[in-house]
């Protein structure tokens, strides 16, 4: 089995394993140095070919594969156990994907730490989780983002604000789990791994639910210009919508099973206020639905998981 991860960023540069570049589910290759979003593929063209790829149907096994999945050009099969499929696709072959990301990153232990910094928290502390200082850490994300790992993310209102995450899920997963782990994963020991991904599982997908949420209402809501998230040392808004008439919708998520009530709804004013964001509207997004009183508010977006749906066809 040859797994390829890197090689729909890079063009000229060639697999040190064959040096013969293959593209991520036969999408054109890009060809001029390594490049950064938005000139790669984006994530829900990344969301849409890996489930033609996987032919998966389902919207939550969708999301829960391609969190950890997204960019190996690989066939995953969605009936496995999520454990044996990691163990499959990425424990084993762990040397053979190691040497093709420190092909890019150098095994350079800066890079390393602040790519595990991005990868186990939302974006917006990952210096202060690496423990690098601000030059080092600007110093790192400019080369991974010129190498095709990294991309920034503005914060609403304030755009010299920035977020980090990753061009790939896969990328986000390798440096949360199996980078700061290699010493017993490349031994072939997987048991500090397994207790580790049992603990953040049910929480790991969060992120890349958030981010093709994000990506999906830019897409469905004609009147929407731009989606982004607003954050102070004190508050963070998950959604911030800006419409062509100059309007602003607020919007949160809810990841658990439990249906959205009206108490969510208020929770979010309170926040917007407190934001000083003037709210003309909202939107509510959630894996398990909503109670029958938000369905009928007025000026509220609601949007489920199964929506997701329609970036899978």
């Amino acid at each position: 089995m040859v797994v390829w991860v890197l090689w729909t960023l890079v063009g000229t540069v060639q697999n040190p394993l064959t040096c013969k570049p293959k593209t991520l589910y036969n999408t054109p290759t890009l060809t001029q140095g390594f490049p950064i979003l938005p000139f790669h593929t984006p994530l829900t063209e990344q969301f849409r070919l890996f489930c033609h790829h996987n032919a998966i149907t389902d919207p939550a096994t969708a999301l829960e594969l391609f969190a950890i999945f997204g960019g190996l050009d690989d066939v995953i099969d969605p009936n496995k156990p999520l454990e044996t499929l990691i163990e499959e696709h990425i424990l084993v072959p762990y040397k053979q994907l190691h040497s093709l990301i420190t092909h890019f990153t150098g095994s350079n232990p800066l890079y390393h730490k602040v790519l595990t910094g991005v990868a186990q928290g939302d974006g917006r502390t990952a210096f202060k989780r690496a423990n690098v200082s601000l030059a080092e850490g600007i110093r790192a994300v400019e080369a991974m983002s010129e190498a095709g790992f990294l991309r920034t993310e503005a914060c609403f209102k304030n755009p010299d604000q920035e977020r980090l995450s990753f061009t790939l899920p896969f990328f986000r997963f390798w440096f949360a789990f199996v980078s700061p782990l290699f010493k017993g994963i490349s031994q072939g020991d997987y048991a500090e791994f397994s207790q580790r991904f049992a603990q953040q599982k049910s929480e790991f997908s969060q992120r890349t639910f958030e981010q093709l949420a994000q990506l999906f209402l830019l897409e469905s809501l004609p009147e929407a210009m731009s989606v982004r998230a607003f954050w102070n040392s004190s508050l963070y808004v998950p959604l911030v919508i800006t419409c062509k008439d100059k309007s602003t919708l607020v919007g949160t998520f809810k990841h658990s099973a439990q249906k959205m009530k009206k108490s969510d709804l208020s929770a979010l004013q309170a926040l917007a206020k407190n934001a000083n964001i003037t709210a003309d509207g909202y939107v509510l997004v959630a894996k398990g639905g909503f109670s029958s009183e938000l369905k009928n508010h007025p000026n509220v977006h609601l949007f489920t998981l199964k929506h997701l749906k329609l970036l899978m066809a």
